[in-house]
Formats: structure tokens, sequence, C-alpha cells
């Protein structure tokens, strides 16, 4: 449902119908003329794997949790969880909140409501019953729940732009939603948090403005009751009925506290707990007391506060954890749910407050880098170790788990049975990893600067395997033939000094090059034929090089928001540029496949045709609304790193066959732009369903 339906199946099949003429009016036009049409080169999503991971609690002992576009229903009342089902969205799930009969689960393109039904036999099942489409928008979306009513923060305007918007979702008949509001001018909303008092609904909007309240009794109508003004804004908030007091976050200062017994005259009180990286908070009145739980970020863990007296707040708990803890996701009596972006969710039994229990981990993790080989694909998680799928995905879209290493990885490639991971910790900064034995580690290295990529290439004969290492302002070389005994080789410093980010190895006839990417410091070619004694050939001024992938004598370089260059290589001493296609966002990564280069532009994944390099087109684009950071290639297979939205897999080719939907016969499967241009102007879009119309009138 996109908003509120205007239109029924009759419509949709009237214009597919139509549509469908129109491509057999194509095709035998096509055919009188003696040619032979070609299907268009398309991206279909067909596999996901990993992601950050949602989760709440239910009252009938079930857990829901979502990671990536996968919705799973476990059975709470054993030893451990049971998962009785799980449903694939079309879209990656942000969190999943239950009220009543119904669970509303938001994802980056929306609202979707469920049902958990029975089968035949009794068994429970996820069933979608509707859902809220917010189109043309690309970014996460705010839950908060009062008794049926939805309430949506919206981000409006594409995948860059914040939130700035409050739509109301209203689904006291869930199979019917309508929509009401909206709220603008107060900010980019970053959480939203309602209550009821004195037979009025209350919703508090924590925005980079401020505090704001307001009556939404009559969502049609809400009533502005009062604000406070807060530089730098406010993160999140929670709300405790008993103290009427609501928690928020404000960056810098820590946890402060709002009193909110009267919504019309709030204004600050107590004491501030000073953690100064809180990202989420939530209360747990359950415990006896009021306590207070606190997500603390990037190698904090995560903190629980007594407020008992709101002018002295007690540590009762103070839980280390590495990664991003970046979640309070929900609380129960005696149990809090922690979501970490790098390790998933952790349930504790909270039973004796000072003392949390683990019970259960539902694993997840946040996806910066990955490399392929071994048909596998090696995901580089950060404080989540390295997590290894096999590929192809199966029929349902999922990849079968080949193991993991814990630790940290922060860049990553593989050749063989070996995966070379770089971390941050000890010991050994490249760690060789043996794919047939995880978690077993064949060697370490250490080397002292800041590294960021590595890059393995077997030379063959008696140089055998070499890892390049971006190492601060040098490019190491270092021999791992032998993985147990790994030794250094060279030391290039970039001249003029420049930090490296990325380096890519190539073999050319008889000559190894090394390709290395400086962001403003352009990118540099080393003459690495004698991996033991590199020498400067040629430089090539860019404004923020990141990443090169190399065919024949051809480069094809990410720049930024410069786009992606097509560099002429043949001569390495000058690098001449050939072509520059200005990609919508900013181009990280390319992998290059005979005539077409897939780029991760942040934003999005761009696939070009850059067979002519003075006319590069675009021939498709995958939106994201978590940040495609790396891009790799296995077959007729494309394999993203897609941040917090995990490892994602597209089939690419000719020929592909469309979903059943009338928006991927028009738009391009998935909304990857690669549908009909049917109007003749060279883009894919709304315009070719006018079209379609006026074809009809």
């Amino acid at each position: 449902m996109r908003g509120q339906s205007t239109g029924g199946k009759g419509d949709d099949m009237r214009i597919l119908c139509a549509m469908w003429l129109q491509v057999i009016a194509v095709t035998v036009g096509a055919a009188q003329l003696g040619l032979a049409p070609l299907p268009p080169v398309r991206l279909r999503e067909v596999g996901q794997a990993g992601g950050e991971r949602v989760f709440t609690f239910h009252n009938d002992g079930f857990v829901f949790t979502g990671q990536g576009k996968t919705l799973e229903l476990w059975d709470d009342t054993g030893p451990e969880p049971e998962r009785l089902d799980q449903i694939r969205l079309s879209h990656r799930v942000l969190s999943v909140s239950a009220s009543g009969d119904f669970l509303y689960v938001t994802t980056t393109n929306g609202l979707a409501i469920l049902v958990v039904d029975e089968g035949d036999f009794g068994e429970p099942y996820l069933e979608v019953v509707s859902g809220y489409e917010a189109l043309g928008i690309r970014t996460s979306i705010l839950l908060s729940t009062i008794q049926h009513r939805v309430l949506m923060a919206l981000g409006r305007g594409g995948i860059t732009l914040p939130f700035n918007q409050i739509d109301f979702v209203i689904a006291d008949n869930p199979l019917t939603l309508e929509v009401a509001g909206p709220i603008t001018g107060i900010g980019v909303i970053n959480d939203l948090e309602s209550w009821t008092i004195g037979g009025q609904t209350i919703m508090a909007a924590m925005t980079s403005q401020g505090l704001y309240t307001y009556d939404v009794s009559d969502v049609a109508t809400p009533v502005p009751l009062d604000s406070i003004p807060v530089l730098g804004g406010l993160l999140a908030g929670a709300h405790s009925p008993p103290l009427e007091l609501l928690a928020v976050i404000q960056p810098g200062v820590g946890i402060r506290q709002v009193d909110v017994s009267d919504p019309a005259d709030i204004d600050f009180t107590g004491t501030a707990i000073p953690l100064f990286g809180s990202q989420d908070i939530d209360w747990a009145e359950s415990l006896g007391l009021p306590y207070l739980y606190s997500a603390n970020g990037f190698n904090q863990g995560w903190t629980l506060h007594s407020l008992a007296n709101p002018d002295s707040p007690e540590l009762i708990v103070q839980s280390p954890q590495v990664g991003i803890t970046a979640r309070i996701i929900d609380t129960a009596p005696n149990r809090v749910s922690v979501g970490n972006r790098d390790l998933g969710v952790t349930v504790f039994d909270m039973t004796v407050p000072a003392s949390p229990s683990p019970e259960f981990v539902f694993r997840g993790f946040n996806t910066p880098r990955l490399a392929i080989g071994w048909d596998r694909v090696y995901a580089s998680a950060y404080s989540g170790g390295v997590q290894a799928y096999h590929l192809p995905p199966d029929a349902e879209g999922q990849l079968a788990p080949a193991g993991m290493w814990p630790g940290s990885s922060q860049a990553i490639d593989a050749l063989g049975m070996f995966v070379y991971s770089l971390t941050s910790t000890a010991p050994g900064s490249l760690q060789v990893l043996d794919a047939s034995n995880p978690p077993a580690q064949a060697g370490a290295f250490n080397t002292p600067g800041f590294r960021l990529d590595v890059d393995i290439l077997d030379h063959g004969g008696a140089i055998g395997r070499v890892g390049y290492i971006t190492d601060g302002n040098a490019i190491r070389t270092v021999d791992v033939d032998d993985p147990a005994n790994i030794t250094p080789l060279d030391t290039f410093t970039l001249s003029p000094p420049s930090f490296a980010l990325n380096s890519t190895v190539a073999q050319q006839l008889s000559l190894t090059h090394a390709y290395v990417c400086a962001g403003p410091g352009g990118m540099q070619i080393l003459n690495a034929t004698d991996p033991a004694d590199l020498t400067p050939l040629g430089t090539f001024p860019s404004t923020a090089a990141t990443d090169i992938a190399i065919k024949d004598t051809w480069g094809f370089l990410a720049d930024g928001i410069s786009g992606v260059r097509v560099l002429d290589l043949a001569d390495p001493m000058m690098p001449v540029q050939e072509g520059v296609y200005d990609t919508p966002d900013s181009a990280r990564a390319v992998s290059v496949s005979g005539e077409f280069v897939f780029v991760a532009d942040t934003s999005s994944l761009i696939v070009l045709n850059v067979s002519n390099p003075q006319a590069i087109q675009l021939v498709s684009q995958v939106p994201s609304a978590d940040g495609v950071e790396d891009v790799d290639l296995w077959n007729d297979f494309v394999v993203i790193a897609d941040g917090r939205g995990g490892v994602r897999v597209f089939e690419f080719g000719r020929g592909l066959e469309f979903d059943a939907d009338i928006g991927d016969l028009l738009l391009g499967t998935n909304g990857d732009r690669s549908g009909l241009d049917l109007n003749g102007d060279g883009r894919v879009g709304p315009a070719d369903i006018v079209t379609i119309i006026n074809e009809q009138n």
C-alpha cells in the first residue's frame, strides 16, 4: 500500500496489461525490422546475510527479531529460544514493536503490519496484513505506538537527507490505514516517545533543536504544548510514568531528566548522568526501583543506574562490550536486550540487577568491507570479527554460514583457502585465517602504522604470495607464502606525503604495478615487479581517491564526490583520463567485469557501462539506506557490503525475470531503475507510467 490506497487490483491489472501490450508492440516492431531486441541488463537481489539485529519481547512468550530484510518469530518459553518462522520483507527491518495481536515493523521504506497466525496443526507463523510505503523515503523510520496508533518519523527527500517530518499512520483497522499530519519545522527528528496522562495522549519529540511536547489525542490536529531549546539537540528519550520523568540524551552532557508531570510546562530537573557516548536509553521499573538502562556507544558497553533519588543517580552496573553498543532495544520483567551493531542482540537476566547474566545472543553484525574467495564471501565486521558465508544463496535468499573468526576486522582479502584480515587488536595486525578450519588462525604479522587495507597477489615462481598493506603514509610488502613465517619485504613512503587508504595490485604483461589510493593525495603508481624493491612510476591527481579497479591497461578510479574516473594506464608514468561519470553520491569502491563497472556509491549500488569512456551510461542503480561501502564480484553475482544492512547479493545479467510486481516491471527489479524506458527520454521512472496511461486514453 502506498500511503492511502487510491486504487484496487483492477487498476493494477489494467496498467499491467497495458504495459505488456506495449512490450509486445516494441518486440513485434523490432522483429518487423529484422532485429532481435536484447533484453535489458539489470540487477536482481537474490540474497542477504548479517546486518544489525533488532528485537522485541512479546507477552505471549514470543520473541521477534529482524536482521536485514528477514523478520523472525521465536518461541521464548524454553531453555533457549527456538525459531518458529521467518518472513522476508521487501526492505531492511529497522525496528519491531508488538501491540495487542499485531506486530508493527518499520523498514527503510515504510511500515509493515503483521499478525501471528496458526497453521493447520497449530504451528504459529508470520503473515503480513498491510503496510504503509513512504514513497521517496530511503532513510530509517522511527516508531512509537499509542494503543493502535502508530507514529512514524519520516525523512523526506532521499537517502542523504535527515528525518524532518512526523507523519501519523492510524492503524485502528490494520487493513485500512490512514495517514494524518504532518508536523514539520522542529528540526531533525531523532526520537519519539509517547504516554497518556489525564485522558490525554502526549507525544515528545527529541530533535536537533531540543524537546517538543504535543497533545496528539486527535492526530488530525496535533496541539503543541511546550518546548525546550537545547544547543546541540537531543538524541533519544524514555518516559517513566511512575516518576513523571522523561530521560533524554544530550550530546556532550550525558543523560538528563525532564519533569513532564505537566506536559504544557516542562523543565529540566535532577542531576545529569555524565555518559557522553550514550546512544539509547530505556526504563525498567519492573525491577522494583526506577532503573535506567543506557547503551553507551563504541567500546563503552551498557550501564544501569538507579534514579530512586533523581538528584543523586546511583550506578548499579557497568557492563563492558566491544563494538558499538547502540540500543537498549526492549525491557521485560527481569530481562533486558542490548543491541550491538557488531555483535548482535544479547538478552540478559536481570533478576539480580547488580549481577546481569547473559541468556542468549541473536547474532548480527555491521559490514564495512568484504572479500570473495573459495566460493565464499568473507565479511569484515569490525568488532564482530570475520563472518563467512557460502555462495550462491539458496532459493529463499539465505546464505549458509561457513564459519566465523572472533576478534576485530577492519579490512580483508581472500586467496584460495586463506583469508587475510587487518585488525586493531593484538597479537598481529595482519592475521592469516584458515578458511578450511574456522576459527583456526594460520599466522600473524604486526605492522607499526595505521592499517586500512590489504591486497594479496600471488606473483608465482620464486616470489609466491605477497601482501600489500596500506600503513599510514606508506605501503608495506610482506611475504605471506608461509603464513606461519610472514616476513617483511619493503616499505615505500608516499611522496608527496599522503595517507594511504587502499591499494590494488595487478600484473600487466611481465610487470606488476601497485596502485595506491591516497584520498586528496591522488593515486600513485609503483613498480612492484620486485615486491622487495618498490619504485615510483607515475601519479594521478584527484580529490578523494579511495579505490581503483584494473582491467588490462584501464583503471576505474573511485574518486569520492567526483564520481568514477576512467584512466588509460598504458603508460604508467603518465596516466590519462579518458572519461568521468559523476555519480549521485560519493564513490567509495569499484569492481569491473567486461564492459561494466560496479560502484559502491555510499547511498546506492551503481552499474555503469564503460564501453565508451567518453559516453559512460548508467545501467542500474539500487538505493541503500545504510551506506554501500564495498563491492566485489563472483560469477554472475554482485556482492556488496551494505553497512548496517549486512551482506547483500545481486544477480546481474540480461533476461532476468521480473518479479510479479508492476513497480518492478516499470522501474526495474527491486527498484533498481533498470525497467522500461517507454517514453524514450533516456530515463526510467514515473514518467513512463504516465506514458502508459496516456496510451490507453
